[in-house]
């Protein structure tokens, strides 16, 4: 004599495993690593030195364009004057920082500065510039303080 929920049990357990293999496979794409060819940890540094190509990348000299900077990052600010930033070319709102001279300069523009005007925060808020590529930025703005001797800060 069979039991009347036989049938229900087998159709129930069937439809389970097939969410299981739905569900997995759904996992498993959403864990695949991107399409570029490369193992996921390929590119990652784990135990804290840098890998080959990491070397290759910091060794090769790095040409850095104030105005593409100026353009992508602080024109967003100093065209409009937002927290207090002097306009590009304005030389009277610059005249008491340029005062301050250009290591002055550059170490608030990289690091950031609150003053009675407003603000600057570090690197424009845009932390993955470069530090040379801030400075870069502040002497298109300002060509004046091109001084390379005081940026050895």
């Amino acid at each position: 004599m069979t039991k009347p929920n036989s049938s229900f049990s087998n159709d129930f357990s069937m439809v389970l495993g097939i969410l299981v293999v739905i569900a997995s496979g759904v996992f498993m794409s959403a864990c695949k690593p991107s399409g570029d060819g490369t193992d996921a940890g390929s590119a990652e540094v784990v135990t804290g030195s840098a890998t080959a190509p990491a070397e290759a990348a910091a060794s090769a000299p790095v040409t850095v364009d104030g105005a593409e900077t100026y353009k992508a990052a602080c024109s967003a600010c100093h065209r409009l004057g937002i927290n207090g930033a002097p306009n590009l070319g304005d030389k009277a709102a610059w005249s008491a920082r340029l005062a301050q001279g250009a290591a002055t300069l550059h170490r608030h523009a990289i690091e950031g500065y609150q003053g009675a005007n407003g603000f600057m925060p570090a690197k424009g808020g845009r932390v993955e510039l470069s530090d040379e590529a801030v400075i870069a930025a502040l002497e298109y703005m300002l060509p004046e303080i091109t001084v390379t001797a005081e940026r050895s800060e």
